[in-house]
């Protein structure tokens, strides 16, 4: 992700979380936070809403991670949706002025949450 002429990274590292990297200069990231979750941290995909940015995390039998990330520095958890499984990839799209969030669960398979008002 670009964000005011910076590059990061969002990692998810199983059991040690969420961890958000500046790798403007590739050969010398730059670990700005790390978060610990209740599950095993792993795909993360980020969207732009209404001016902020998210990063939808995939915590397998903690399910769907949402973290605010406009300030990189300052990470905040807005929310979590239980998956009934593991969570073990996510993706997003829009449609008909609606913004989804796929979730592959290993336990349960395909799941859709209407997320627009994160």
């Amino acid at each position: 992700m670009v964000l005011n002429e910076k590059m990061y990274a969002f990692v998810g590292d199983w059991n040690a979380g969420l961890k958000i990297f500046e790798i403007t200069d590739l050969y010398n990231p730059v670990l700005l936070s790390s978060i610990d979750t209740n599950g095993g941290a792993g795909d993360v995909t980020i969207m732009k809403i209404r001016g902020k940015m998210y990063a939808f995390l995939a915590d397998s039998s903690a399910g769907l991670r949402i973290f605010e990330v406009t300030d990189p520095y300052n990470t905040v958890l807005r929310g979590s949706i239980d998956t009934d499984g593991n969570a073990k990839d996510v993706t997003m799209m829009e449609k008909d002025a609606k913004i989804y969030v796929l979730v592959a669960d290993s336990s349960t398979g395909l799941k859709i949450f209407d997320i627009t008002d994160p």
